[in-house]
């Protein structure tokens, strides 16, 4: 949506390399599959949608709300997101009226994630919602025009932040009641009662926990209880069933991009639409004298072989 030359400029002042670039102002699905194989290419970025559907001979009068024309054009995208394992971010106009997502459905349907961006204090915040959770982030530019990610807690969206080594111990505590409670989730003050521990520390924990993406809070979830992600279980397997969890990073696979519930999922890492299946049932945390426990733990070991 704007002079080549322009795009070009900005994205050196990003740093990006500019032999690792391909830039177009054409939309031929076929011609965007060969430059995908010829260069590997492994993120796509449209501005905008609207442009396209002008490009399109079926755009006229009243084709914000044609789902045909809006299928047309999205659908090259995530077939390529899902056949090459690429990522790609399709730029949109909002409504004038409020900021938010509007136009036809068919934009929104076969996407992963549709995040919604608010000014606010000089600043956007983002608000994603899709088939998996992404915690929310905002975007700030820097004293060159580049722009700065972070969440509530400073880090980026989705980093490999550390869990402080206080709060390590707690943090696999807190998980495992989540992990047990699944798939009701539980809500804030049952969790704090089961947890018994000062209220100041809870509340301490679960902002950690949210923040890293180890637990989905009420806002995310239909069951509007608090839940441990895909993530929070991967990093409670890696305590060892202890409650004692070493002052480690989060592992570049347990980003917040998991969804929750029991059986085996198949998540949606964010962008790409590559699905990818993991188990339900990882149980590292113990709590002793609890029959329900010790049921689920003896109903594992009889199905292990």
């Amino acid at each position: 949506d704007e002079a080549l030359a322009d795009t070009v400029q900005r994205l050196i002042r990003f740093g990006a390399a500019p032999d690792r670039v391909h830039i177009a102002d054409t939309f031929d699905p076929e011609e965007i599959v060969a430059t995908v194989e010829e260069f590997g290419v492994r993120f796509i970025g449209v501005d905008h949608l609207g442009k396209l559907a002008e490009l399109h001979p079926d755009f006229g009068p009243g084709a914000a709300g044609d789902a045909i024309l809006w299928g047309r054009l999205v659908a090259p995208f995530t077939e390529l997101a899902r056949k090459y394992d690429l990522a790609a971010v399709l730029l949109d106009q909002a409504r004038r009226s409020d900021g938010k997502y509007a136009g036809s459905a068919a934009k929104a349907g076969t996407v992963d994630f549709v995040v919604e961006l608010e000014s606010k204090d000089g600043g956007l915040v983002a608000s994603p919602r899709g088939r998996t959770y992404l915690a929310p982030f905002r975007i700030d530019l820097d004293g060159q025009g580049v722009p700065v990610f972070s969440t509530q807690d400073g880090n980026a969206p989705g980093s490999d932040g550390p869990v402080p080594s206080d709060v390590g111990s707690k943090a696999a505590q807190l998980l495992g009641l989540l992990a047990d409670a699944e798939p009701e989730g539980l809500s804030s003050a049952r969790w704090l009662k089961l947890a018994e521990i000062p209220q100041t520390s809870f509340h301490r924990v679960r902002r950690t926990l949210l923040t890293q993406g180890l637990a989905l809070g009420p806002d995310s979830t239909r069951s509007k209880r608090y839940r441990v992600t895909d993530a929070g279980e991967r990093w409670l397997t890696t305590c060892h069933g202890t409650t004692t969890a070493p002052p480690m990073a989060v592992p570049a696979s347990a980003k917040p991009i998991g969804g929750v519930g029991s059986g085996t999922k198949s998540r949606h890492v964010p962008g790409s639409g590559t699905p990818a299946m993991a188990p339900a049932t990882a149980l590292p945390w113990h709590h002793e004298d609890t029959e329900a426990q010790e049921e689920r733990l003896g109903i594992e070991s009889e199905v292990a072989p």
